[in-house]
């Protein structure tokens, strides 16, 4: 895996902050004739600082952009006409910390989906992929 991310802060406000981040998976073994395929996934956000809140030692709401891509599935065990993806999705969410803990959580919803299937189920013998209308994610980090 190789990622990268980059921070900024937009000069109208020193509490609004921009970031970017990519990642490049590689599948680089294989499991019973099976590979995944490889993704890449970027993305663009912007944050809102609000500072202390309650219990909290900082609060950020954000919103971000993803855009994610998998390629087919490969070997003998793999259904490459029923694997691979794009989709490019958008997230609210926030961000809170609490003394050394920081909690991140965010839904991702498709504004834009495809996923890739077989063009014949009679001739594949396979159904497809099945697709989540949203994606939820929570995070716990602790800041030594």
């Amino acid at each position: 895996m190789v990622e990268g991310y980059h921070t900024g802060s937009v000069p109208i406000s020193p509490l609004i902050s921009w970031f970017v981040q990519g990642k490049y998976q590689f599948a680089v073994a294989t499991h019973d004739s099976y590979r995944p395929g490889n993704e890449l996934d970027a993305a663009a956000g912007v944050t809102y600082d609000l500072g202390a809140r309650g219990p909290f030692s900082d609060v950020m709401p954000l919103v971000q952009l993803i855009d994610s891509w998998r390629a087919h599935d490969q070997g003998l065990a793999a259904d490459p006409p029923n694997s691979g993806y794009e989709r490019v999705l958008v997230a609210p969410g926030f961000e809170v910390q609490i003394e050394k803990f920081r909690v991140f959580a965010d839904v991702e919803l498709p504004i834009y989906q495809y996923a890739n299937t077989a063009a014949n189920v009679t001739v594949e013998g396979t159904q497809g992929q099945l697709v989540a209308s949203a994606l939820w994610g929570v995070q716990l980090a602790y800041d030594f």
